[in-house]
């Protein structure tokens, strides 16, 4: 009976414990993240984007603390970091697998309204010898008018790597 309870007890263990762990490298460092980012709502803003964050003592997560849009390409562009702005920080930037990322709890406000949500699975490249990069595929987030299409790319500095458990 009693190694019957022992078994039993495992087996939950085991089930409860996640069946991944990836975490970022180097733990506890700080980085900013830069490239541009896409939002389509009523018109579509191409901004340069700067984000800055610490990645968690642990790695398994880094906290995106603050950030700005400039004025990227296109020609409503200008509306970047003036009628259109990054909100809702912290953000969370979460591994999702050895080659995906997941950024939680974005917000970006405009005059009109706001958007915010989560993106899951965005595409990650590893650093170094290159450089720790989102790529971020077209993805609707929740918006007060139906939503935001966002994409982009934004790569760290200096270099986070997704490291498998």
């Amino acid at each position: 009976m009693l190694k019957r309870a022992s078994i039993a007890a495992a087996t939950a263990l085991a089930m409860a414990t996640p069946a991944f762990a990836q975490t970022f490298s180097p733990a506890g460092s700080s980085f900013t993240m830069s490239g541009y980012l896409s939002a389509s709502d009523v018109e579509t803003v191409n901004c340069a984007t700067t984000l800055y964050g610490v990645v968690s003592a642990d790695g398994t997560s880094a906290t995106i603390t603050g950030g700005s849009f400039a004025p990227g390409s296109g020609p409503t562009s200008g509306k970047c970091g003036v009628i259109f702005h990054p909100n809702d920080f912290p953000w969370t930037l979460q591994p999702g697998s050895a080659s995906t990322v997941n950024l939680l709890g974005i917000g970006m406000g405009y005059f009109l309204g706001h958007c915010s949500g989560s993106i899951f699975g965005a595409s990650w490249t590893n650093g170094p010898p290159g450089v720790g990069a989102a790529t971020i595929t077209p993805v609707m987030i929740s918006g007060a008018y139906g939503g935001c299409l966002v994409h982009g790319a934004l790569a760290t500095s200096p270099s986070l790597t997704i490291t498998p458990p």
